[in-house]
């Protein structure tokens, strides 16, 4: 049998010599890479609308700075203002002279008073009995046992003595009026007697009357003492409460001795 000729392979095709100058030629362009720096490529020819910008990124975090300390600065002091100057006061002599105390006051001579039995109001129609009272069981001063009576309180001073001397007397009794039923009507001026049972009489003179609520008299001015003999008289006045059976009011003569 006769030998087929077989098919030739590409390098046989090209041959040795071609593959040697491709080889150096690869070559060439690999030693041009390599040497050529690294910016040059691609950069050169861009436009300058295009060209590449550079960011620096820091790539560790960047430490936060410790804050600084505020220094609280010092207040300011205010300033004191001076004071408004004023009239100095009169200068005190540093030894001042010594004034004598004046001599102690001489007590005022005692006035004679009188046990009362008997009061008498001409101006208005009063001639009645005095008797004599404490307090209730209330701590009040007492009232007569009968409506025609007056009552002096016997735990004060007696008419006619320094101080305020005190009679009371009903304003009316359950079916008729009673003996202080016109004191009301007492002015300035009008008289009063009070007698023992003597006849000792002292006579006395009304300079105010007064009308108080009840529970609202002035009893330092009525009972308290006083440098004067005075006599004051006291009845009731105003409206009739039944609850309570009692005046919503007082009414109060002042009067002064006038012979001592």
């Amino acid at each position: 049998m006769s030998k087929q000729p077989g098919k030739q392979t590409l390098f046989q095709k090209i041959g040795p010599a071609t593959i040697g100058a491709i080889t150096i030629v690869v070559l060439a362009v690999i030693i041009f890479v390599v040497l050529t720096p690294a910016n040059a490529i691609g950069t050169v020819n861009l436009p300058q609308a295009v060209q590449p910008v550079t960011i620096n990124v820091a790539l560790a975090p960047t430490a936060t700075p410790e804050p600084t300390a505020t220094t609280t600065p010092e207040p300011t002091a205010t300033a004191t203002p001076a004071p408004t100057l004023t009239e100095a006061p009169t200068e005190v002599p540093a030894t001042p002279t010594v004034t004598p105390l004046p001599p102690t006051a001489t007590p005022l001579p005692p006035l004679p008073g009188i046990d009362p039995r008997r009061l008498r109001i001409p101006d208005i129609g009063v001639n009645a009995s005095v008797e004599a009272v404490g307090l209730d069981s209330k701590g009040r001063m007492d009232v007569p046992r009968n409506i025609w009576n007056v009552a002096w309180y016997k735990l004060g001073v007696q008419p006619g003595q320094r101080g305020n001397a005190v009679i009371d007397g009903h304003l009316d009794g359950q079916y008729s009026a009673a003996v202080f039923w016109n004191l009301s009507k007492l002015v300035p001026g009008n008289r009063i007697y009070v007698a023992d049972d003597k006849g000792v009489e002292k006579v006395f003179e009304v300079y105010d009357t007064a009308v108080y609520p009840y529970d609202q008299a002035p009893l330092e001015r009525i009972f308290g003492p006083s440098n004067d003999a005075q006599l004051n008289l006291i009845t009731c006045n105003g409206n009739f409460d039944q609850k309570s059976a009692n005046y919503d009011k007082r009414f109060v003569a002042y009067a002064r001795l006038v012979n001592p």
